[in-house]
């Protein structure tokens, strides 16, 4: 419910705390999954790969994850090198053919293995949480989400030279 006025201050220290809650989110997530030595792009790496068997181009994982592409590399050489997922390149009448990005048998129980334990860790830290609370979590995440992107695409005036 809205109640009284919204100052430019109030939306300015407000913008300031979503953004630094976000950092300290971000940090936080890396802690967590340090635990297991992934990063949080890693695991959605990984997480991304296990729901889909057959594997996936690589401009899948960069247009789904937004993970920049010099990061993404490094993670998918990484995890290679740790035989976890593998490159494999199929021919394509268009090109020379299009890299798909898979987990190796051996990575899928490796990533079944972490998807229960970070489960059986977040499900401890949500014990305070009831469903409702969780999907409205989710939608307020949501609703920061789009409040960025019409930020970052909403102002059109100037911007002073910094």
């Amino acid at each position: 419910m809205k109640t009284g006025s919204i100052t430019d201050e109030d939306i300015y220290q407000t913008s300031i705390d979503l953004m630094r809650n976000l950092v300290w989110l971000a940090r936080n997530q890396n802690a967590f999954f340090s635990k297991w030595d992934v990063s949080f792009n890693t695991f959605e790496i990984l997480e991304y790969l296990y729901t889909r068997t057959g594997g996936v181009p690589v401009t899948e994982l960069e247009d789904n994850l937004m993970i920049p592409g010099q990061t993404m590399s490094a993670i998918i050489d990484g995890m290679e090198g740790k035989g976890v997922l593998e490159r494999v390149r199929i021919s394509h009448p268009a090109s020379s053919g299009i890299v798909i990005i898979r987990l190796k048998p051996e990575g899928r129980k490796k990533v079944r293995v972490l998807r229960r334990q970070t489960c059986i860790a977040m499900k401890v830290t949500q014990a305070t949480l009831d469903k409702s609370d969780m999907r409205e979590l989710i939608d307020l995440t949501q609703k920061l989400v789009e409040f960025w992107d019409r930020a970052a695409t909403a102002y059109k005036g100037p911007v002073a030279e910094f």
